[in-house]
């Protein structure tokens, strides 16, 4: 993670996963599904802040022809 402004100390790390399903047929996206994990530190004279993010995110669609 990189910062502009150097003026306090920062570490961060994060990682996910996620999955895409497309119907080709249809030309359109059935299933999406997305796992995320964000960890942000950052010191500062005056404070801190330790920040710590999961999300999970899921989609389906289902496409009905008459």
């Amino acid at each position: 993670m990189k910062f502009t402004d150097t003026s306090f100390e920062s570490s961060g790390s994060g990682n996910g996963t996620g999955k895409l399903v497309y119907d080709i047929p249809n030309h359109f996206v059935s299933e999406n599904t997305l796992n995320m994990e964000l960890n942000l530190n950052l010191k500062h004279t005056d404070f801190n802040i330790d920040l710590k993010s999961k999300s999970d995110y899921s989609q389906l669609a289902k496409i009905s022809k008459k």
